[in-house]
């Protein structure tokens, strides 16, 4: 379902769904476009939370594998990389501290507060508890912290499998980027928004469909991949 032109009323777009919801048809200027986009994107952000905090790794949209802003140049000596910019989880860290082809290795996240050793004992680049060929990381403040420290610049030494925040809608072609079927979920949300800032009694039954549609939205990813995994259950993911 795309965004939708200016002043859309056709309730196949999500401008147009939306004051059809509203009953803003007749007078688009009551619900302008800027309202329904700034409160579209609020949901559409809120949504990509929602989702992968309930079913996590089934979720497989707005990635960024290793490419791009997640692709990061190793620095001598350096053991914090700034997250890319956007990031929401990450997925895996994979670490080349040599520069040789398939040099690659899986680096291990860790909770600060499970590092028995003192973080500042790195002195001549020396490692805390991890290794060139077992590394760990963890996360902190916006920033990974890498273990053992890099004695080498490493172009692309750091890869990142990562999901990034979704874009603001704004295209009159824009679309949300999760399955079609569930795009509507946005204009619900919007809508039940601006009906509770009027004190609309037909916001409860909006929100209730929306709500509803979420959960369908829940199952269906988690059963997306049925041939590996067909049940909701808790792992472990850095979120930023």
């Amino acid at each position: 379902m795309q965004l939708g032109s200016a002043a859309n009323t056709t309730p196949s777009t999500l401008r147009g769904l939306c004051r059809f919801l509203t009953h803003t048809q007749d007078n688009t200027g009551e619900f302008s476009d800027t309202d329904i986009d700034a409160l579209l994107n609020n949901e559409y952000r809120d949504l990509q939370a929602y989702i992968l905090s309930m079913v996590m790794y089934d979720w497989k949209e707005n990635t960024t594998d290793a490419t791009g802003t997640a692709s990061v140049a190793l620095v001598a000596s350096q053991n914090n990389y700034s997250f890319p910019s956007g990031l929401v989880t990450i997925d895996r860290i994979e670490v080349n501290y040599t520069g040789d082809t398939n040099g690659y290795v899986v680096a291990t996240p860790l909770k600060q507060e499970s590092i028995e050793q003192a973080l500042a004992n790195t002195s001549n680049d020396s490692a805390i508890r991890g290794s060139k060929t077992a590394p760990i990381y963890w996360v902190r403040d916006g920033v990974i912290f890498l273990d053992p420290i890099p004695d080498a610049a490493v172009a692309a030494g750091l890869l990142l499998h990562c999901t990034i925040l979704v874009t603001d809608l704004s295209g009159t072609t824009d679309e949300p980027v999760f399955a079609t079927p569930f795009h509507e979920i946005l204009a619900y949300g919007a809508a039940a928004t601006f009906l509770l800032q009027r004190d609309n009694p037909r916001m409860g039954v909006i929100l209730q469909r929306k709500e509803q549609m979420k959960q369908e939205m829940v199952q269906f990813y988690s059963k997306r991949d049925s041939d590996t995994r067909v049940g909701l259950r808790n792992e472990d993911r850095s979120f930023a």
